[in-house]
């Protein structure tokens, strides 16, 4: 498992298995454990290879835990 974590920094790594919803949102709550989401001020989330559901449980059940959360990096998302 990768996952990018500094004092207040933390990335979410991509999706390289392409998992469907229910697995997705696993692996997405198994990358934030132990990590003190209260006080990340930034974000580094691979949006394109999540699943839509997995990125809308994301946006809903994570995010809002990361209180400082001030910089969101979507860098690498496709631009349609």
């Amino acid at each position: 498992m990768f996952r990018s974590i500094t004092e207040d920094h933390f990335e979410c790594p991509p999706n390289k298995d392409a998992k469907m919803y229910d697995e997705a949102v696993e692996e997405l709550t198994e990358f934030c454990e132990g990590i003190d989401l209260p006080n990340m001020t930034s974000l580094k989330f691979h949006v394109n290879t999540w699943g839509l559901s997995s990125n809308n449980y994301f946006a809903d059940e994570i995010i809002p835990k990361m209180k400082k959360l001030a910089k969101i990096d979507f860098s690498d998302t496709v631009k349609y």
